[in-house]
């Protein structure tokens, strides 16, 4: 699997929205792929541990009954369950499911990325950041409106 900073592909620069947006798409596949590729990840060590157990579980009963130990299913079952390599295929799966389920999340707040990209266009739209310099400023809503931008008055009224 590539890499990914799924902390910085969640960034949004309200600066270049134009770019954020043409860039979405491509990010969307990008982690929808990564997903679909932890998700084969996931199976296939599934698979292998189904095999570490069947192993493992054919080792040790062959083993007790060379040494002529008896033993019942549930013996077996702890001694397979205790196995390293058991635990080793074990300890994988949940890695692959956590890196899947990580990418999962990833790929769902993308949706909330385009959709926080479509709220700051329509700020943008509104002139949100530019009235927002100005309330910083310490004018109220109603005062701004009237507000003296380099000695005249603002050429477009606040909608508040």
């Amino acid at each position: 699997m590539e890499d990914y900073n799924i902390e910085q592909d969640l960034s949004i620069d309200r600066y270049k929205l134009d770019l954020e947006a043409m860039s979405l798409p491509s990010l969307y596949f990008r982690y929808s792929d990564l997903v679909r590729e932890a998700k084969e990840i996931v199976s296939e060590k599934k698979d292998q541990l189904e095999a570490v157990i069947a192993e493992r579980s054919i080792s040790i009963r062959e083993e007790c009954a060379n040494n002529g130990t008896k033993t019942t299913e549930g013996i077996i079952t702890s001694l397979v369950n205790s196995d390293k390599a058991v635990l080793e295929a074990k300890k994988e799966l949940r890695d692959a499911m956590a890196t899947h389920g990580r990418l999962q999340v990833a790929l769902s707040a993308l949706d909330t990325k385009k959709a926080e990209i479509d709220n700051l266009v329509k700020l943008y739209c509104n002139s949100y950041y530019a009235n927002k310099e100005v309330q910083h400023a310490g004018y109220t809503s109603q005062e701004y409106s009237s507000a003296p931008v380099s000695g005249r008055t603002r050429p477009f009224p606040h909608n508040s």
